[in-house]
């Protein structure tokens, strides 16, 4: 279990692959493998992945990836147009305004989701004049000054379980991740969350309480059925409850490429912030 003191060289550990890690390797980039999410990968990937080794660029800050951060900010804006679809001159006007984020890189669909969550937390508690934000003052400060007993984050039984691990780590509690049971289509049940947030309201008022609905999540591509929320309806309801929308498409999202799919997506262009695993 210690790191070896001396260098190997490099055909003995070429070979020691081969025989111990190659031919004990899960198959997933066979064009015949299906079983999950990662699938086979085109035969040039190969070589860009020798040529992106090579370079050894780090995406922190322009000083060590000077050509790559403007490669990057062209594909969130392919990614952002896919998803937003705001047209030739915004994007002209913001794709390499160094003011202007157009999204973010993050390193999966579970970090994509926490940064969201923290996004919706900074936007429920903001600062103003006498009140530092919540990322400075912290959370129960937050709650006590704009009079809340908790905050909740609404999402389906079907819900990824990064949702729960991000409440954790903001501060908000896994308990306050609040599942909405689904229709026979594994959707998000619209009724019902109507009448959580009827009954959330009806049991604030009897204790005297206050609750902020910080975000309704909405889902795009299921990760057990593939089902995609109704997003329209969802957005409409977390503007009447002044939620912030988020749109989990990290299974999904990707289908959007293809127009004829769009339709199923209605809605999500009114999302505040989007998770997709282009990859998938």
């Amino acid at each position: 279990t210690s790191i070896p003191e001396s260098p190997y060289l490099i055909r003995d550990v070429l070979q020691e692959i081969k025989e111990k890690i190659t031919v004990h390797s899960v198959k997933v980039g066979s064009p015949y493998y299906i079983g999950h999410m990662t699938s086979a990968i085109p035969y040039f990937m190969i070589l860009l992945e020798i040529i992106i080794a090579a370079l050894n660029q780090n995406q922190v800050k322009i000083e060590t990836a000077k050509a790559s951060s403007f490669v990057e900010r062209e594909l969130i804006a392919w990614i952002h147009r896919m998803i937003f679809n705001r047209g030739e001159q915004f994007y002209r006007k913001n794709i390499q305004n160094p003011r202007v984020a157009l999204g973010n890189v993050t390193s999966d669909g579970t970090m994509s989701n926490l940064a969201a969550l923290m996004v919706a937390r900074e936007k429920s508690f903001p600062a103003d004049r006498n009140f530092p934000g919540i990322r400075k003052a912290g959370v129960e400060r937050a709650l006590n000054y704009y009079g809340y007993s908790r905050m909740v984050v609404l999402i389906s039984r079907r819900g990824h379980y990064s949702i729960r691990k991000s409440a954790h780590l903001l501060g908000l509690g896994e308990e306050n991740v609040i599942n909405i049971p689904v229709n026979n289509y594994n959707r998000i049940n619209i009724n019902a969350l109507r009448k959580k947030i009827t009954n959330i309201k009806r049991n604030d008022l009897e204790k005297g309480k206050n609750t902020k609905i910080m975000a309704i999540i909405g889902i795009a591509g299921t990760t057990e059925t593939g089902n995609i929320d109704n997003l329209g309806e969802l957005s409409d309801i977390a503007r009447q409850e002044g939620a912030y929308f988020h749109v989990d498409a990290a299974w999904g999202g990707s289908a959007l490429i293809a127009d004829d799919y769009r339709p199923l997506f209605q809605g999500i262009e009114s999302a505040d912030s989007v998770s997709v695993d282009t990859h998938k």
